[in-house]
């Protein structure tokens, strides 16, 4: 979506039907060569396709980064490889801290 006000549904798109969307990515690479790393861009476009013949709408999705890495909070940790596998509710968006956290800190 273009900004934080806008929502599908004022884009024609109603919750009780089926939705179908397309999600496209585009890199340019001047130098042909892929990047070292995976590089995430900032801005993704969509493109909403309507069920009723209307033409498809593309829609610009800014990327939200996380920021650090989430604290170990249950499910399985290799002890051989170190890898950590968390299981959903770790994989879900924590809770904000509450006033005494964030004066304890």
């Amino acid at each position: 979506l273009d900004d934080d006000k806008r929502s599908l549904s004022s884009l024609g798109i109603h919750a009780p039907g089926p939705v179908e969307l397309q999600l496209h990515i585009s890199f340019i690479d001047a130098s042909n060569e892929r990047p070292a790393g995976y590089m995430m861009p900032d801005v993704i476009t969509v493109e909403v396709t309507y069920s009723d013949g209307l033409p498809p709408k593309l829609i610009q999705v800014p990327i939200e980064r996380a920021d650090g890495t989430k604290p170990f909070l249950g499910g399985y940790r290799s002890k051989k490889t170190r890898i950590e596998f968390h299981h959903a509710w770790a994989q879900t968006d924590r809770t904000p801290p509450t006033a005494e956290q964030i004066e304890a800190a």
